[in-house]
């Protein structure tokens, strides 16, 4: 008998040890959605798994309650704790500033049993095909997703394992494990439009799917050029504004570190231009010499001559290069310095002046940008030539040059 009870101990000893989706039932299960946070009215959806990730058929739906991208479920109870949660919203892009244009969905495998509180953010939307497919090839779900998420931090260059799963981190709270979440989904915030977002988050996985890296050139370079790109300093100052309007009382983890080693340790080769010379040229001008090919720090131009505007770029990509002229920091009007035909300008898009200056900013098409300009009587003007966009990166004055004008 005693042999008996020991063997049934045993049994149930390890019975208890596998990793196994059960039976589950949680009075309140809550949590956020984040690139950036997900605005208010964004859809949530839970999806109810099999053991072998299968859906049962069983669906809940919530919706994002602010735009912090807290969302809540209440009085769950579930045969199976393995779920898979989805959010389809706008997002605040950190890397910008901004909420994005259009909608994303995100993506997070989860075991209940685990956590009643669960953050829906990129890293665990980039694990989820990768642990689909460890777990058909035999390996649990704990396991599936430790390794999973092992691979995706070596990605960037990040050996250490974290100490929580993924779907806990979060952007709004302290800890170097929330600043590799922060890291991560500012370098792919540097896709300026979801849909390149989107394109980069599906390439990605798909990538990682079968073998745990990331091979592809094309990713390995936009994952680079990203984190070049990303300027540290004004997503910091974005996020934490973005908070405060928020009336958060938060720390925004030390992500900065970690897009520095990345950039300092990959081996992926990047594409990011270092000046304005290095992607544009600026050849000749059916409207007399190129203002734009001149190099020096001040120019000396000749009043009533007609100087042209135009370059063309290398970049694999479209490239939009923007041209401010400025007064001395106050309000003024072009027209009454410089003589242009807005028609010899094609497709460029001029803004009207005002103390941030006057805006001329080019087609993406690059035939297209030859203007004139004509200096009137005399008088000194600012120019700055800077790249707007690269591809589908949209740096804010990364690549810049300032001039003066006097004529």
């Amino acid at each position: 008998m005693k042999n008996l009870i020991l063997i049934l101990s045993l049994v149930l000893l390890i019975s208890c040890g596998k990793d196994e989706s059960g039976p589950v039932t949680i009075n309140l299960l809550n949590g956020v959605i984040q690139k950036g946070p997900f605005i208010a009215g964004s859809s949530v959806e839970m999806s109810e798994l099999d053991k072998n990730l299968d859906q049962t058929g069983r669906i809940f739906k919530t919706e994002v309650q602010s735009n912090s991208g807290d969302f809540q479920f209440e009085n769950l109870s579930l045969d199976n704790s393995y779920v898979l949660l989805e959010a389809d919203g706008y997002y605040y892009n950190e890397a910008y500033g901004v909420t994005s244009e259009s909608p994303l969905l995100l993506q997070a495998f989860v075991d209940l049993k685990a956590t009643d509180r669960v953050c829906v953010n990129i890293l665990t939307h980039l694990e989820r095909d990768r642990v689909s497919y460890l777990m058909e090839k035999g390996k649990d779900f704990q396991k599936a997703k430790s390794q999973a998420e092992k691979e995706i931090l070596k990605v960037f260059q990040i050996d250490n394992m974290l100490d929580e799963n993924f779907e806990m981190l979060d952007l709004t709270q302290a800890g170097n494990d929330n600043g590799i979440l922060m890291a991560i989904s500012a370098i792919f915030s540097v896709q300026h439009r979801t849909a390149d977002l989107v394109q980069l988050m599906w390439d990605f996985k798909m990538d990682l799917k079968e073998d745990g890296t990331i091979d592809s050139p094309p990713v390995r370079r936009l994952l680079i050029n990203g984190a070049i790109l990303l300027d540290t300093v004004k997503s910091r100052s974005f996020f934490e504004s973005y908070l405060t309007d928020l009336d958060l009382t938060t720390s925004i983890p030390p992500f900065e570190k970690y897009v520095e080693n990345f950039i300092r340790n990959s081996d992926f080769e990047n594409s990011v231009p270092k000046n304005v010379h290095e992607i544009l040229s600026f050849p000749e001008s059916q409207y007399g010499e190129n203002l734009l090919a001149m190099d020096q720090d001040t120019l000396f131009l000749t009043s009533g001559k007609s100087y042209g505007i135009k370059f063309v770029h290398n970049f694999e990509q479209e490239v939009v290069a923007q041209l401010v002229f400025r007064k001395d920091s106050v309000a003024f009007n072009l027209r009454d310095y410089v003589d242009f035909d807005e028609d010899t300008f094609l497709s460029w898009l001029y803004g009207a002046s005002s103390i941030e200056g006057a805006i001329f900013i080019s087609p993406l098409k690059n035939e297209s940008t030859d203007g004139s300009l004509i200096f009137k009587d005399h008088g000194e003007l600012q120019l700055s030539t800077s790249i707007i966009s690269l591809g589908t990166f949209e740096p804010v004055d990364i690549i810049k040059r300032d001039q003066v004008i006097i004529w």
